[in-house]
């Protein structure tokens, strides 16, 4: 188990210049100390073979979950979505032979067998996605020190509900994105330009942030409290927001979409940035973790009953 010992530092010195300079080095020694525990806890709880056997689930949960998306979108005559919204966003950032190859699958489900990806697509994106979590249970539990394994019945039950529930706060996330504040104004200024900008990622990070913490407290082998939940999950979100504006720079400022070649770039790096993103996930639940135990002198945050 990680000790709390890795983040403590000695106290700096009294008086003037010299409690300056103290405190500086106080805090470059703590920061150095962190450092090492995150490091620690990586390679004690072998966080990178976790993060790679998420991000590989989430890869090849991603085409039955937009399939499944799509065909749900199709029966509830929801196609409008795709055709003002999505359609001129991806046609304007991809090659012609990439555009015409992503328009002629969504028209296939939107006008056929919409039935079966909504049911078998469906299905297969909940197992995927549900074999993602169950990758994150035993992460996290691990990370928070779970007392024991869940039995193999209830740990799968909880990674399909869990599933579900993230699944669904995504797509409201990226439906906010989409098309938040949900109405419009007639002659649209500044002021209304700022204010769908400020509602929009409000509601998108607002549910982000209950996906996280929905992870972050059921996914572990016992229930995490609510007050480090919320701690951890912003810790989580803050850390992975940095890490997607460093993407979207990418794929504003220097991806090539003229060519097959420059799109299938783009897809490599849009792998990395998936295990970058889980990677940073872990890290963010690591250091959560070691902000509990030198609060509470425990991973879960629960107050150790000998701590005075």
């Amino acid at each position: 188990m990680l000790k709390s010992r890795r983040i403590a530092s000695a106290r700096p010195q009294a008086g003037g210049a010299a409690r300056s300079f103290g405190g500086g080095l106080h805090l470059a020694a703590r920061a150095r100390e962190l450092g090492r525990a995150l490091l620690d806890g990586f390679k004690q709880h072998d966080l990178l073979t976790y993060s790679s056997a998420i991000s590989f689930q989430i890869l090849t949960a991603i085409i039955p979950f937009l399939l499944f998306v799509l065909a749900v979108a199709g029966l509830l005559h929801l196609n409008s979505v795709w055709r003002d919204h999505l359609e001129p966003e991806i046609q304007a950032n991809v090659s012609a032979a990439v555009f015409a190859v992503i328009s002629d699958a969504v028209n296939k489900v939107f006008t056929s067998r919409q039935l079966l990806w909504a049911t078998v697509g469906g299905g297969v994106a909940l197992w995927q996605v549900s074999g993602a979590v169950r990758a994150v249970m035993g992460a996290l539990a691990r990370i928070y020190g779970a007392p024991s394994e869940r039995p193999f019945l209830r740990r799968y039950s909880i990674s399909f509900v869990l599933s579900i529930e993230v699944g669904a706060c995504f797509i409201l996330a990226a439906l906010c994105l989409l098309l938040a504040p949900f109405f419009s104004v007639a002659h649209p200024g500044a002021a209304w330009d700022v204010f769908a900008f400020v509602v929009r990622w409000t509601l998108s990070v607002a549910l982000l942030l209950l996906a996280v913490g929905l992870l972050v407290r059921h996914a572990p082998g016992a229930a995490q409290p609510l007050p480090w939940v919320s701690l951890g999950a912003t810790i989580v979100i803050a850390s992975w927001l940095v890490v997607s504006l460093v993407f979207y720079f990418y794929l504003t400022k220097f991806a090539s979409y003229e060519s097959v070649f420059g799109s299938l770039a783009a897809v490599i790096v849009a792998m990395a940035y998936l295990y970058i993103s889980t990677t940073v996930f872990l890290l963010g639940a690591q250091f959560d973790a070691i902000i509990r135990a030198q609060s509470t002198g425990a991973l879960s945050g629960v107050e150790s009953p000998t701590r005075t």
